[in-house]
């Protein structure tokens, strides 16, 4: 089975992230063998006793919560780890199962006749709320076809989707859910690996309570994206690349129960362009980003006006 990028921004994120926990560099790497290294990395970070049991916030350490039923509560809410009838000791238990029985599933052909809605293979379950996010619940089949319970979804896609959580960011410790959606494989895979793998990488290894990075110069949505920009030429340009052929979006999100929300955001290339350009001939690289970007207030205005192609020197 030859894995590549679907479309779908959420799928694609989670292969994305999937390569990154894999050590490879693009989808098409992907082998068995791969894909289970990928899958005992996940396990590894989402049962650690570090997002099951209570810890005190990043952005409130007076204030106690774990990773397993807040974050991802807003991200597959009732999943095997969210799901509060789970006791703390069972969610380890349930989250393995269902991810392995998932990789079971990988080289046997779906049986249920219909077509994966993401990829058209041939469908092994539905995806619903709690394993897709922003899918309708399987009490609402008037919004799914044939009034089924959910979307037809072969187990590669379900499983992918599993690996989203290693792609997620977020504008500040507790700001919003973001993630990168291109396919771009160099920068969707960087951004997983250098963002959250690494700082789940660094909490696991501090003992501290894991969570989705956003340790940004400056918080905010606009900046946040900037920021990841930044970084990603930066590593673009120690390759001699500095501009990308494909769409890029940031998707803001939540799948809350109570208010799930999408906000889809589109990345200019040309400021991929800007930033590697800039770097190369300016000898005041450096000052530019914390005299204009990392400055308070006027760095989330810069940002803003840049995602827009709008003229950075406009008055406020």
């Amino acid at each position: 089975m030859e894995i590549r990028f679907t479309g779908n921004p959420f799928v694609d994120a989670g292969i994305a992230g999937m390569c990154a926990a894999a050590d490879v560099n693009k989808p098409e790497e992907l082998k068995k063998s791969d894909i289970e290294y990928a899958v005992k990395r996940l396990i590894s970070y989402l049962t650690s006793s570090l997002a099951i049991e209570p810890l005190p916030k990043p952005d409130n350490p007076k204030k106690m919560s774990a990773f397993a039923t807040s974050e991802m509560s807003a991200i597959l809410p009732n999943g095997p780890l969210a799901n509060p009838a789970n006791k703390p000791k069972d969610k380890p238990i349930k989250y393995k199962k269902y991810v392995n029985d998932l990789l079971s599933l990988l080289y046997i052909d779906g049986n249920t006749g219909d077509n994966c809605f993401i990829c058209g293979r041939n469908a092994n379950l539905v995806a619903q709320k709690t394993n897709f996010p922003l899918v309708d619940s399987i009490d609402r089949r008037n919004f799914h076809p044939g009034l089924n319970p959910g979307h037809p979804i072969c187990a590669f896609c379900a499983l992918a989707i599993q690996f989203l959580p290693l792609s997620i960011l977020r504008t500040s410790i507790g700001g919003k859910f973001w993630f990168i959606a291109t396919m771009d494989s160099y920068i969707a895979i960087e951004m997983a690996r250098n963002f959250t793998l690494s700082s789940m990488d660094e909490s696991i290894s501090k003992k501290e309570r894991i969570g989705f990075f956003g340790n940004w110069d400056m918080p905010g949505y606009s900046s946040s994206v900037v920021n990841a920009i930044i970084f990603i030429t930066g590593e673009r340009y120690k390759l001699g690349m500095n501009d990308t052929n494909f769409p890029v979006q940031a998707f803001f999100f939540t799948n809350d129960n109570r208010s799930p929300e999408l906000d889809v955001r589109n990345i200019p290339n040309k400021l991929f362009r800007y930033f590697s350009i800039l770097r190369l001939t300016s000898n005041h690289f450096n000052e530019f980003l914390h005299e204009l970007l990392y400055k308070e207030k006027i760095g989330e205005i810069t940002c803003k006006r840049m995602l827009l192609s709008d003229h950075i020197g406009k008055g406020n």
